[in-house]
């Protein structure tokens, strides 16, 4: 079975969000989230948005097999809760994140696993940020996608 990009994005989402029930929102986004983005969507708190930020160079594992390296990312904003500040619940997700990435592979017999080193954690703070009453993190990956010959000769005939 080919898996196709918008899968993989949307399954990330809908997975995180059955583990993490203390989202309040997980969904998808077209892209990257920043400070405009943040300022242009009413936000649920605590929540992720899982973004495909753009592919990096394809790696030839086989004569006719290539993996494609897809950067994806969950954003995660969140706010103060009573009794709890809101990077103290940043810190708890983006955690679990790191924690739980490496190894995943989302379903789809062509995704491969998430190597640990390609895990990434960026604290995007800053005093606009932090004057919304919100903290944001950026935790990336690199999700390896492996075609061959055939997948994509199957993918053509059926597309």
């Amino acid at each position: 079975m080919i898996y196709d990009l918008l899968s993989l994005r949307d399954g990330v989402a809908a997975k995180l969000r059955a583990e993490l029930t203390q989202l309040k929102e997980c969904v998808p986004h077209p892209g990257r989230f920043d400070l405009t983005e943040l300022a242009n969507h009413s936000m649920l708190s605590p929540s992720l948005r899982i973004g495909m930020l753009g592919m990096q160079r394809p790696d030839a594992v086989h004569t006719s097999e290539t993996d494609y390296p897809f950067r994806l990312a969950a954003y995660v904003t969140t706010a103060d809760q009573p009794k709890k500040p809101r990077d103290v619940t940043a810190l708890e997700i983006v955690n679990y994140l790191l924690t739980t990435l490496p190894g995943r592979q989302w379903g789809g017999e062509n995704v491969l696993p998430i190597q640990a080193l390609t895990v990434t954690a960026d604290n995007l703070y800053s005093s606009k940020v932090g004057n919304k009453g919100v903290s944001l993190w950026a935790v990336t990956w690199l999700q390896p996608i492996r075609l061959g010959g055939d997948d994509l000769v199957l993918e053509a005939a059926n597309g």
